[in-house]
């Protein structure tokens, strides 16, 4: 065997590429492929691709390359793929960061298309589904910059617009409508973002400054 400065077990995993399962490493850890069940779906195995950013999308806009990248994951025997590292459920945040754009009914072919395949492979898919809220810019998107007070983000400084509470149920529509197309489309399930300082983790604290939140009586 050639020298390969790997120890036995990470060259025997390199060796059989796709067929991951066949990877001696794998029978230390029994339960990892073990079936797991989240609500109603049945995972085949606890091995999950997280959610990523590829920047492989055209303005938002799923593309060919992106889906067969996904598929190609859930044909390597995974049992859930999460998708996207966040998609953007509302056209004022923006296709910003390289995010697809679950709003835009143009992606929903190739959205079918990816969720046929995963299924076809035996695994599970979900997406992120996020609102950027005052990390987004008005420059790229051409829409006013919201957030839940005018506070602006340090990195891009610029001031925010102050939603409205109908602004706010509008967004909250929009997750809604961004689930449905993912229903419709066969997808399994939404992982909705609120950490890393996006729109829904604005309200608790924006940017280290005292939030101004909003409660319904």
């Amino acid at each position: 065997m050639a020298e390969t400065g790997l120890d036995p077990i990470e060259s025997d995993c390199q060796s059989v590429g796709l067929n991951w399962k066949e990877c001696p490493a794998v029978a230390l850890f029994p339960q990892l492929t073990s079936p797991f069940q989240v609500g109603s779906k049945q995972l085949r195995n606890r091995v999950t691709v997280t959610a990523h950013n590829l920047n492989w999308d055209h303005d938002g806009r799923l593309t060919k390359e992106y889906v067969d990248y996904l598929a190609r994951r859930a044909e390597g025997g995974v049992g859930l793929l999460i998708c996207f590292g966040a998609a953007s459920v509302h056209a004022q945040a923006g296709a910003i960061h390289g995010r697809v754009s679950l709003w835009d009914p143009e992606n929903e072919p190739l959205l079918t298309q990816l969720a046929a395949a995963t299924h076809r492979h035996g695994a599970v898919i979900m997406s992120q589904a996020n609102h950027v809220g005052r990390r987004g810019s008005s420059v790229t998107t051409e829409q006013p910059l919201l957030a839940p007070s005018q506070v602006p983000e340090p990195a891009r400084r610029e001031v925010p617009h102050e939603l409205t509470v109908a602004e706010i149920d509008g967004i909250v529509a929009s997750f809604a409508d961004a689930a449905v197309r993912l229903h419709r489309c066969g997808w399994d399930g939404v992982e909705i973002t609120s950490f890393g300082g996006q729109l829904i983790e604005q309200f608790w604290s924006p940017g280290g400054q005292p939030a101004r939140r909003r409660v319904r009586q």
